[in-house]
């Protein structure tokens, strides 16, 4: 049985907002390195630096990092969606 609990109406939304700030924060910092890994990489196949299958193993993992990364932001969304859902019917969360 859920236990009620007495709170302004405005508080889940309040806390929604500031966990969607610190998560796109979040994930904006953790997006950095994928951007400078490709940037990287098209400075090194422009410039023929790197064999192709050098380039082609960087951005890989280049895409396996913002793919992971996107990932994970989106199961944090959704977490904190349904946290805010409950607070929002007054269910202990």
């Amino acid at each position: 049985m859920a236990r009620r609990v007495d709170r302004p109406w405005w508080k889940p939304i309040w806390e929604f907002a500031t966990h969607m700030l610190v998560g796109v924060a979040i994930f904006v910092l953790l997006a950095i390195p994928p951007v400078g890994l490709h940037l990287l990489t098209d400075f090194l196949y422009l410039r023929r630096w790197a064999s192709d299958y050098v380039v082609n193993g960087l951005t890989f993992v280049e895409y396996l990092m913002f793919t992971a990364d996107l990932l994970l932001c989106v199961i944090f969304i959704f977490r904190a969606a349904a946290q805010a859902g409950r607070k929002m019917l007054n269910e202990k969360p």
